[in-house]
């Protein structure tokens, strides 16, 4: 019997009114490297992975039906949890089988936001562990919380250097997309390198 290994990660694409370094991100489409990093990281576990942005529940569904994922794990921040609620909801309205999971900030902040619309796991943390966990079936907990990486961790991976500064700053992850146009020169040590290389963007 074939294990059905496709994940498939969804970004949501919502534009703000205000002019702001995030809403630049989902206007201009940039790519999301926390998505890739996790993205990276399931398929060194072996996932099949796609990865789509979205802006509304109708057109994610149709992605979903056709690539027919076994799981569909969202990136959500306080200001895409509307949306990425609703799609929740609506992939367990219609496709009860697949398996849901939730990150990012707004997920760490408020878990029972996604559980209360059906989502079987929230992230509370860091996402790259987690994931693994929930792909080889290792946990039955609905809340996975993994530890914020330490500084060293940080220095490890992702250290950024902004213009006019003089030193590192280390910032989360998707903030290098973020800060792109702004002066940051950022260098990507360790296998958080191979994600870039291991993520395929959905087409």
């Amino acid at each position: 019997m074939t294990v059905n290994k496709k994940i498939l990660l969804c970004v949501p694409k919502v534009a703000i009114g205000h002019s702001s370094f995030i809403n630049r991100q989902d206007v201009t489409g940039k790519e999301n490297l926390g998505i890739k990093y996790i993205s990276g990281a399931l398929r060194d576990a072996g996932a099949d992975v796609r990865i789509t942005v979205f802006s509304n529940e109708e057109d994610l569904l149709k992605t979903v039906r056709y690539f027919e994922p076994r799981f569909v794990g969202f990136t959500s921040l306080t200001y895409q949890s509307p949306l990425t609620a609703r799609a929740i909801g609506q992939i367990k309205k219609h496709f009860s089988q697949i398996n849901v999971f939730v990150g990012v900030d707004h997920a760490s902040a408020r878990p029972q936001d996604f559980l209360s619309v059906g989502a079987d796991y929230v992230i509370v943390g860091e996402g790259e562990k987690a994931v693994v966990k929930i792909f080889n079936n290792e946990t039955r907990e609905k809340i996975i919380e993994e530890p914020l990486l330490s500084i060293d961790e940080l220095n490890a991976t992702f250290p950024l250097r902004l213009r006019g500064w003089g030193l590192s700053k280390n910032l989360r992850a998707t903030w290098s997309v973020l800060f792109e146009n702004e002066g940051v020169v950022y260098c990507m040590i360790t296998k958080r390198r191979s994600a870039m290389r291991k993520s395929q963007a959905f087409r």
